[in-house]
């Protein structure tokens, strides 16, 4: 369980994460409103989990081990950092630490993960004023959720194929017979409702965007209705201010990989553009708030790696490269970019800070893991709605 080096124990990212959790577990009511961890610095964070952990490794339950109580322990601090300094063990320390441990508080509202708890998967969601994920346990292995955030909704497709609603407010599950007659995947909500790919004939190689509102006066998804329908297959649409951006695939059979481009459409003129020419299965997923850029993954060179289109130049740049899957780039409206990376050991929820005004690949070094819910064992989708 530990990790040594020179004889020294060093702790593990994933260690660090389970060691608070462990920690803030068995303190007392007290301690934990006088001593939050999670309002602690970064470094007496570190401080009272690596304590907690040594103690946990040598087969002690008491949480703090010889030390009376987290007073205590922050009057060790000072010494424990010069310490550190001393034996050069700091900055590494600290900086592999703050990777996973990036407070909840900086995570923006309209955030939603679908993950798997080991036993079913279930959506987990970020509410405004709240500081934490919450997990909507009334909603069990969907096929496909998306979030209205804005009036707490959500529109859910489950594995049979029937389309519900779900109020956060009231845990009220309400089927919606309306969309029976009809195939539809990839539902991705917006202020106005929800948009989603129709597959037509129940097949994929013919579809069409439909869209369904959800109304402030009148509560409730109205039945759907169909806003673009072009020859081939659209896919993952996407609806920001008066533009409804979509994939298109204009090279199926024989094209390897599949060629899907990205393409927007305003909805008031009903002018269509196409806007990458990447000859790659490419796919825009957000659009910042001035609707100056859009965020895409593209398999052009070999992995689905994130680049950023510029919506008035036209001009690309890639964010992210090597033998990686980075898929859902979601931008927040501070400009941070979140998204989900898989590799051989996993998936992980990423963020990259400087996405907007990055003149190129973002080094790994500022890439930044956020920490998921305790009980989250994996990730597989990733939306971010903001007002």
């Amino acid at each position: 369980m530990q990790q040594k080096r020179g004889g020294r124990i060093m702790m593990t990212m994933k260690h660090a994460s389970i060691v608070l959790a462990r920690l803030n577990l068995r303190l007392t009511r007290y301690e934990k409103k006088s001593f939050s961890l999670a309002k602690k610095p970064r470094p007496q964070r570190f401080f009272l989990a690596s304590l907690a952990y040594m103690d946990v490794g040598q087969g002690r339950e008491q949480g703090c081990g010889s030390f009376a109580s987290l007073r205590e322990l922050l009057l060790k601090f000072d010494s424990f950092v010069k310490m550190l300094i001393t034996r050069g063990l700091l900055v590494s320390t600290l900086l592999s630490f703050s990777m996973v441990s990036q407070a909840n508080s900086d995570l923006p509202a309209g955030l939603m993960i679908i993950a798997y708890d080991g036993v079913s998967w279930h959506p987990y969601i970020v509410k405004t004023g709240d500081d934490d994920w919450v997990k909507i346990e009334d909603v069990r292995d969907p096929a496909a959720v998306t979030w209205q955030h804005d009036k707490d909704a959500l529109f859910i497709k489950g594995n049979d194929g029937r389309i519900s609603s779900y109020q956060l407010e009231t845990r009220q599950l309400k089927r919606l017979p309306s969309f029976d007659e009809i195939t539809v995947t990839q539902l991705r909500a917006n202020q106005q409702g929800v948009v989603m790919v129709r597959l037509i004939d129940g097949r994929s190689r013919d579809t069409s965007i439909l869209a369904a509102e959800n109304r402030v006066d009148k509560p409730g998804f109205n039945p759907p209705g169909e806003i673009l329908r072009q020859a081939s297959a659209q896919f993952h649409p996407y609806m920001h201010n008066d533009h409804l951006y979509y994939a298109h695939v204009s090279c199926r059979a024989e094209c390897k990989p599949l060629i899907q481009e990205v393409w927007r459409k305003h909805l008031l003129s009903g002018r269509t553009q196409q806007l990458t020419l990447l000859n790659a299965t490419s796919y825009l997923y957000s659009v910042t708030a001035d609707d100056r850029y859009g965020f895409i993954s593209s398999n052009q060179r070999g992995y689905y790696q994130l680049l950023r289109l510029d919506l008035v130049s036209g001009e690309t740049t890639w964010l992210t490269e090597g033998a990686i899957s980075d898929n859902f780039p979601s931008v927040a409206t501070d400009g941070a970019l979140y998204f989900i990376r898989r590799t051989a050991a996993g998936s992980s929820l990423m963020k990259l800070p400087a996405a907007t005004n990055s003149a190129g690949v973002i080094t790994e070094a500022s890439v930044e893991h956020i920490q998921l819910p305790a009980d989250v064992q994996k990730i597989r989708y990733l939306e971010l709605n903001q007002s």
